[in-house]
């Protein structure tokens, strides 16, 4: 997921997380969280123009950004499909 520090919609969505985390109803899914002042190339490269982005990530290539409200049911669905999806295995040198 693609935050900035000052971003409040950035900050719903880290509430969401915890919470969905505390509850134990967190899709057993990796969310690494990338400060998007810190990786504007990233950034273009996505074409990722709203904050905050979640971009799925299989087979060491990167998705396009998901379109999900910030609330619990569209976020919970939205990570459960990720991680029912079926795994690629790992592009050649990012094992």
């Amino acid at each position: 997921m693609i935050t900035a520090p000052g971003c409040g919609a950035c900050r719903r969505l880290h509430q969401l997380l915890d919470a969905l985390a505390a509850d134990g109803a967190l899709p057993p899914v990796a969310l690494l969280r990338v400060d998007a002042e810190r990786a504007g190339g990233l950034l273009e490269e996505l074409a990722v123009f709203h904050l905050p982005a979640l971009v799925p990530v299989a087979g060491g290539g990167l998705g396009a950004p998901l379109a999900v409200p910030l609330a619990r049911a569209p976020l919970l669905a939205a990570l459960a499909a990720l991680a029912a999806a079926p795994r690629e295995p790992p592009a050649p040198g990012l094992r």
